[in-house]
């Protein structure tokens, strides 16, 4: 009992000093391993939660008795206890939770019922903490001599050593992806099963998740370990045919190497088991602090001590189930073809010769997208006209007063369609024609005065006789203002308009939009279709398509055929002729550059007329192959890509 007393005050005493230091990454996994190799705890399980401090509780899960545990601890990861008691230890890997790094631990072997959970969560990483962390690790390292020796925690000590110069490179943002936990579950396995003389931690810059596990010949003698771990892993990766970059040894940090080194005398084993992780970090901060990625890679040596074949494949099946998790959370399409490839390659060497009949139906599926020719059609778009139409516009500003025609009206060339008023030019003409009898009164006066001075001239012969002047500027003011008048009467004549042509009205609530309303010169009255006239398409195509049409038009002698249909009757195809193409490219609807094509329908086609329907068609530009037009796609797009 005193002795639980005691380790319930050296908890107490590592969570107050915890609480004072920022936290970083590499100092969680320091203290997972010390707390793995203090309690020779055989299993490990990773979650994050929220939190601002550390916290080290001590949890007795069958027995609650001596070591006192907050409820906030015990509610929150009741699940993950109630699974390791119910469980193998092995078997318990416990996630779950929310927030940053927290670690979970299970001391599985001390008395059979006892469990070691240790929280952490972190702050931003910063400067001078060395000695509150070395505070920290005096503690803990009080606390853990009830469990173990003091060698153990010597050796972490050196490993924290070295890893805090590694530390300072750590961005001080960034979360740990579910692979990280299982990555440091298998390795703190593999290590503890003696398989491996040394562990490499490096970085590499990436976004790829990778997890491998190789197994191979065993290594006999220790001088072997001299023989490049990067040489084997660059040899497994050329024969999978993998394009993976990791560091060689030298470009690894010092203080790692130490890290490694501490493993070697400890462990031991007879068989070859090589695992790497590229393991992923999530930045949560600014652009500049890129998470690096971890490799982990574990290099064994030959040693008396037996396999432990039952654990091995354990751990194997740990390594294989990480690897699915990897292909299932990574969104990267490379991994997934990958894996598709690879169980395709594996179905199709088990099926034998139905393997060789696929790959030969493949392959001439492949000969036949290069050699079976088809047509290239360019594909176009537009509205379907009627060659003789025509529209009424109003010749001058007026007001409508009189409309005698309405919508599918027929009328013959010169039938009155409506008639205009103009009250000015009504007013203008009275003015005119008031002007115009004053004038005309003026004149008759002057030729009555001329009349009765040739009378008075016989009598008296000294009198004026010159009259013609003024007589002269009366019939030239008489005769403009005729003149005037027969301008404003063919303008008063021109307000009746009459169709152009003999046909049919097309234009919709002629009378109800038009009659007693003002109008504006120039603006469109009425329209008229002759419906027995040949149809005529007026279609757009992608300027993209326009070198293969100009060429078409250029190497036939015989006019370019359209084959169209109208979209609201998309059953029957129709036939037309393209006889004129436009040479520059407009922005249509759809803000792309388009070409207008010009095209009349052929004599003999049962076309049922349907003025402004939206048609669609097709326009054959000779044969090409389907592999070759995707290859053309392809290549122009490289080209705009590489020039431009």
């Amino acid at each position: 009992m005193h002795e639980q007393v005691n380790l319930d005050q050296r908890l107490d005493l590592l969570s107050e000093l915890a609480a004072k230091m920022p936290a970083a990454k590499v100092y969680f996994d320091t203290l997972v391993e010390s707390l793995c190799e203090a309690t020779n705890a055989r299993a490990a399980a990773v979650w994050t939660v929220e939190g601002s401090r550390y916290r080290l509780q001590a949890e007795r899960s069958l027995a609650s008795i001596g070591i006192h545990a907050s409820e906030s601890v015990r509610v929150q990861h009741e699940q993950g206890l109630e699974l390791a008691c119910r469980s193998d230890e092995r078997s318990a890997r416990v996630v779950g939770g929310d927030g940053n790094f927290v670690y979970l631990f299970f001391a599985g072997d001390l008395d059979g019922d006892t469990f070691l959970v240790l929280e952490i969560a972190t702050d931003p990483v910063s400067e001078g903490t060395e000695s509150t962390f070395m505070a920290i690790l005096a503690a803990f390292h009080e606390t853990a001599r009830e469990f173990r020796s003091r060698s153990t925690i010597q050796s972490l000590k050196q490993q924290l050593d070295g890893f805090h110069v590694w530390s300072e490179r750590i961005p001080k943002w960034y979360a740990c992806d579910h692979l990280d936990q299982t990555a440091f579950l298998i390795a703190n396995d593999l290590l503890e099963l003696g398989a491996y003389h040394r562990v490499s931690i490096g970085s590499v810059r990436g976004k790829r998740v990778k997890l491998t596990v190789i197994s191979g010949t065993p290594v006999l003698d220790r001088r072997a370990k001299q023989v490049s771990l990067m040489e084997e892993l660059m040899t497994f990766v050329a024969r999978a045919n993998l394009k993976v970059v990791f560091p060689s040894e030298e470009e690894l940090a010092p203080s790692l190497v130490v890290l490694a080194e501490n493993y070697v005398d400890a462990s031991g084993a007879s068989s070859v088991c090589l695992a790497t992780w590229n393991l992923p970090l999530e930045t949560r901060g600014p652009r500049e602090a890129r998470a690096p990625f971890s490799v982990v890679s574990l290099e064994n040596f030959h040693s008396s001590r037996a396999e432990i074949p039952e654990e091995l494949e354990f751990v194997f099946q740990q390594a294989e189930t990480a690897l699915g998790l990897a292909w299932k959370r990574d969104r990267g399409w490379f991994l997934r073809t990958g894996k598709w490839i690879d169980r395709w390659h594996k179905r199709l060497a088990a099926s034998g010769w139905a393997g060789i009949g696929l790959g030969l139906a493949i392959a001439g599926s492949l000969v036949a997208l290069f050699t079976i020719p088809i047509d290239y059609e360019v594909w176009a778009e537009g509205v379907y006209e009627c060659s003789l139409s025509r529209d009424v516009f109003a010749p001058l500003d007026a007001e409508v007063v009189d409309m005698r025609v309405d919508h599918e009206s027929k009328v013959q060339q010169g039938d009155v369609l409506l008639k205009l008023q103009s009250r000015t030019l009504d007013l203008k003409r009275e003015e005119l024609m008031t002007q115009r009898e004053v004038a005309m009164e003026k004149l008759r006066a002057l030729e009555a005065s001329r009349l009765g001075d040739r009378r008075n001239r016989s009598q008296d012969p000294a009198l004026p006789t010159d009259w013609s002047a003024a007589e002269k500027e009366l019939r030239e003011l008489v005769a403009g203002q005729n003149e005037q008048l027969g301008i404003i009467d063919k303008m008063i004549a021109s307000l009746t308009l009459r169709s152009p042509i003999t046909g049919q009205v097309i234009s919709w609530n002629n009378t109800k939009d038009w009659i007693s309303r003002p109008v504006r010169q120039g603006q469109r009255l009425v329209s008229i279709v002759d419906l027995q006239s040949p149809g005529q398409l007026r279609l757009t195509i992608d300027d993209r398509d326009a070198p293969a049409l100009f060429r078409r038009t250029r190497e036939s002698n015989a006019p370019v055929e359209v084959r169209f249909t109208f979209v609201n009757d998309p059953t029957v195809t129709h036939r037309a002729e393209v006889v004129r193409t436009a040479i520059n490219a407009e922005r249509s609807d759809r803000a792309v550059r388009s070409i207008r094509v010009e095209a009349v329908v052929s004599v003999g086609q049962n076309v049922s007329p349907q003025p402004g329907a939206n048609v669609r068609g097709r326009i054959p530009c000779g044969d090409t192959t389907l592999g070759g037009l995707w290859c053309s796609r392809v290549l122009q797009q490289w080209r705009l890509w590489w020039y431009f």
